[in-house]
């Protein structure tokens, strides 16, 4: 592990370590926070719902799998499914907000330079978590392909 007091590339390796590590922890209390397990069992139940994350979240065989149980628990959950849950049921089905969240134009968005600082709002924040999430899970997929 990096030493806190090392270099400056050191700190930020460190943090970004952190922040990606405990990502998964900060999307599912917001998952938590917005909607019951029992609730969320009866999102996914319905057909335009279960179809939008089939079809738009790209999840894998598993993903589903533990979404469709009984009690789906999110603490089963990756932050591939919790990113998901959170724009197609937190911010979609659940939503009394017209128009839906889950189409906002933020979502397209894959580079944190273009989320302005003025965009502080928990779907930018979360917007923000996703793409450095990704960015470090698959520049680390790419660099075990190559060695």
């Amino acid at each position: 592990m990096a030493d806190p007091d090392g270099s400056p590339g050191e700190r930020y390796y460190l943090r970004l370590h952190m922040l990606v590590m405990s990502s998964s922890d900060v999307l599912r209390a917001k998952v938590d926070y917005m909607i019951s397990s029992a609730q969320l069992a009866t999102e996914i139940k319905k057909n335009h719902v279960l179809k939008a994350l089939k079809d738009k979240a790209n999840l894998r065989r598993e993903q589903i799998r533990l979404l469709t149980t009984q009690n789906p628990d999110s603490k089963t959950f990756d932050t591939t499914l919790l990113v998901a849950v959170l724009r197609h049921v937190c911010f979609g089905s659940i939503s009394n907000v017209r128009p839906s969240p889950s189409s906002h134009p933020i979502w397209a968005e894959n580079d944190n330079k273009n989320i302005l600082q003025s965009m502080q709002s928990d779907l930018d924040q979360i917007v923000r978590i996703r793409n450095v999430r990704n960015t470090v899970s698959h520049t680390q997929e790419k660099e075990s392909c190559i060695n």
